[in-house]
């Protein structure tokens, strides 16, 4: 989450961040067209060590991700939230339905890490 808040500050260019990924559902030949047919400049960015990966990501204003499959909480998506950039997504992103999606920054850092601790709560009592 200290990566996460730092990044949430950074100076951002006019651009899209596009993972980079080997795995066909990730779907970085569909997020590539969308920046194309927009007319949007992006960079690709490759897979690396985490601090470097959200550094590169967090360069940009914006994410495109478009997954061929469900993704319940994608963590990409949350985390470009998270470090203040808008996304681009299809209906796939479960995370886009959450009331919390709308938040950004410092507020859904600080949400997510209220949720982190009342976890354990939560599976308590359902167990009971």
């Amino acid at each position: 989450m200290d990566l996460l808040r730092k990044f949430a500050g950074k100076q951002k260019k006019n651009a899209c961040s596009v993972m980079n990924s080997s795995i066909v559902h990730k779907n970085t030949k569909g997020a590539v067209e969308y920046c194309l047919e927009k007319g949007y400049e992006y960079s690709l960015i490759d897979p690396c060590t985490l601090e470097k990966f959200l550094d590169k990501v967090s360069d940009n204003q914006k994410l495109v991700f478009f997954p061929k499959t469900t993704e319940t909480l994608s963590r990409i998506v949350v985390e470009a939230r998270m470090m203040n950039m808008s996304v681009a997504t299809n209906e796939k992103v479960g995370a886009t339905y959450e009331p919390w999606f709308n938040l950004k920054g410092k507020e859904l850092i600080d949400l997510m890490l209220q949720k982190r601790q009342k976890t354990p709560e939560l599976i308590i009592e359902l167990m009971k």
